[in-house]
């Protein structure tokens, strides 16, 4: 595949990252160039006419994140232009700074609002919802939280949920239990992964201590190369 786009400012380890004709994950630390790597990337699918504007999407955890990306985006466009080495490079680089406007860089969370308001009839939502976010957000989650709770603690049937639910807050207090679960709500996807079918609360008390002792003696292998100390452990 040729490259008609290159930066000089890369290494080669970075240059591979702007291969675009299989998929690729970058690992490394903070401060190395990530951000730079995927500006490079973005400009080399586009300089090298592998995709339009349109077609390439960007996304981040953060707006700030989001909107330092289309700015430092936007700047290497502009050099592009002024540097142009050859009649294709221009156009190809005034064509993506006159579509940059409605380039696809932002966050995961606009980028899903973006395709239900465009499938809302597939999405099976209405097409003029509006994202909850901020104060507004954390006040409509605790509201959810009390009336679950409540629900739950005024049902008319006993069942073993209302049993549990009763006994915690016997042994640890009301406010203390409403707590416990904001934290755990915002904390969800870590909840899951630990209550799942594979999570550490499907497991025997002593398959979580298998696992560490297994996951200790690999470690110790690897890191320590100490091979006392991993006979020491094989006798634990």
């Amino acid at each position: 595949m040729p490259f008609l786009y290159f930066s000089m400012t890369l290494t080669n380890s970075q240059r591979l990252a702007l291969r675009y004709d299989h998929h690729l994950s970058v690992t490394a630390n903070a401060g190395s160039g990530k951000t730079m790597v995927l500006i490079e990337r973005y400009l080399s699918l586009l300089m090298n006419d592998a995709a339009t504007v349109p077609e390439v999407v960007v996304l981040t955890f953060t707006k700030k994140a989001a909107g330092e990306l289309q700015r430092r985006i936007a700047e290497r466009v502009d050099e592009q232009c002024a540097d142009a080495r050859n009649r294709f490079h221009q156009d190809r680089a005034n064509m993506i700074r006159q579509q940059l406007a409605s380039a696809n860089i932002g966050t995961i969370d606009s980028f899903c609002t973006r395709i239900l308001r465009e499938h809302p009839v597939e999405a099976d939502v209405d097409a003029a919802f509006a994202v909850v976010e901020g104060v507004d957000q954390q006040l409509l989650l605790q509201e959810s939280i009390k009336e679950t709770f409540h629900a739950v603690l005024g049902g008319s049937v006993k069942n073993d949920l209302k049993k549990e639910l009763v006994q915690v807050i016997r042994l640890i207090g009301k406010s203390k239990v409403m707590r416990i679960i904001d934290v755990l709500t915002l904390k969800r996807e870590q909840m899951e992964r630990l209550t799942g079918e594979n999570g550490l609360y499907s497991k025997t008390d002593s398959e979580i201590l298998e696992f560490w002792r297994n996951h200790l003696i690999s470690f110790v292998g690897k890191e320590l190369r100490a091979d006392q100390l991993m006979l020491d452990l094989e006798r634990i």
